[in-house]
């Protein structure tokens, strides 16, 4: 990513630059009594000091989402940049027109530095569907930068750059869902770090077939997110 879109995303132009506040926007689908959702990619999207660094909760799962948007001077409301998120995150495999009505805060929080974090449950039954290349209980490989982005310009990982923010995409019938999350949460106070990060890998392997390349730093990074605490919301709701 060159310095003038990290600058437009919230990053620094460069050392001693002041960091932009950042206004984010997250959601689950839930669909005809399942959840889906994406495992977070092995590595970012970003190039930054030339190369790629790791995904900041690589292999785990992950909400939609990102910033929002400034387009003609005006900001994104929450369902555009949620639609757009979801669409480039999933390849264009869901594609949906977000109404009012169809996000049920999950989670939402502001930072003192002046960030916010918005965690949604996406209904879609309240929403208009113009794709949902998925059904049921699924978990569907998406397209990396080892398969295809090895040996492509700069110029094309910049335009795409988007699509590849994570790996695969979950459906999971929603009483599994949230044995999954209820797993993942009783892991939290395990002290050893990488016997606790291997448990996870394990659980996610050989109990969801999601073998999504979580590390120490990921796993730890989970549990001290505002993703799981979103997630542990749902549990709630």
């Amino acid at each position: 990513m060159d310095y003038k879109k990290m600058d437009k995303r919230g990053y620094r132009r460069g050392p001693g630059a002041p960091k932009r506040t950042k206004d984010k926007v997250y959601g689950v689908l839930a669909k005809e009594g399942f959840v889906y959702f994406p495992i977070a990619a092995v590595w970012a999207p970003y190039i930054i000091n030339g190369g790629r660094p790791e995904s900041y909760l690589a292999g785990m799962p992950n909400f939609f989402g990102g910033n929002k948007n400034v387009q003609g001077g005006e900001e994104e409301d929450d369902y555009r940049a949620l639609a757009r998120e979801i669409r480039e995150e999933s390849q264009g495999r869901i594609e949906l027109m977000i109404p009012q009505g169809a996000l049920e805060t999950l989670f939402s929080c502001n930072q003192k530095d002046g960030n916010t974090y918005h965690f949604y449950l996406v209904k879609t039954e309240r929403c208009t569907i113009q794709c949902f290349d998925l059904e049921g209980e699924t978990v569907c490989p998406l397209r990396t930068y080892e398969q295809d982005l090895e040996n492509a310009s700069k110029d094309y990982i910049r335009e795409n750059q988007c699509r590849y923010e994570d790996s695969f995409l979950v459906g999971m019938e929603e009483e599994r869902f949230c044995g999954l999350v209820q797993r993942l949460l009783a892991l939290k106070d395990i002290e050893d770090l990488e016997a606790r990060k291997e448990q996870v890998e394990s659980m996610l392997q050989n109990g969801y077939h999601i073998f999504g390349g979580a590390t120490t730093k990921s796993v730890n990074n989970w549990y001290d997110s505002h993703t799981a605490e979103a997630f542990s919301r749902y549990l709630k709701k």
